[in-house]
C-alpha cells in the first residue's frame, strides 16, 4: 500500500462538528496498477461498530 500525504482541518466557519480531509495521490511509480479510488475509514465513537467507510475518487472529503 502506498502512503499518502494527508491533511485534515476543522471547518469551523460553517460547521464546527466537521473536518475536511485532503490528500495527494501516491507518487508515480509506486502503484502496482491503475488507481481507481480511495477508501476512508474512521470512527465517530470508540467502538469498532461505530466505523464508517467512504469510497471516493476525489482528493478531498468533508466528514461531518
Amino acid at each position: 500500500m502506498a502512503s499518502l500525504h494527508l491533511q485534515a482541518h476543522r471547518v469551523s466557519s460553517f460547521m464546527p462538528q466537521s473536518i475536511m480531509v485532503r490528500w495527494q495521490p501516491p507518487p508515480p511509480g509506486t502503484l502496482n496498477g491503475e488507481l481507481t479510488g480511495y477508501k476512508l475509514r474512521y470512527r465517530k465513537g470508540l467502538r469498532r461498530a461505530d466505523a464508517i467507510e467512504i469510497s471516493t475518487t476525489q482528493l478531498f472529503q468533508l466528514i461531518d
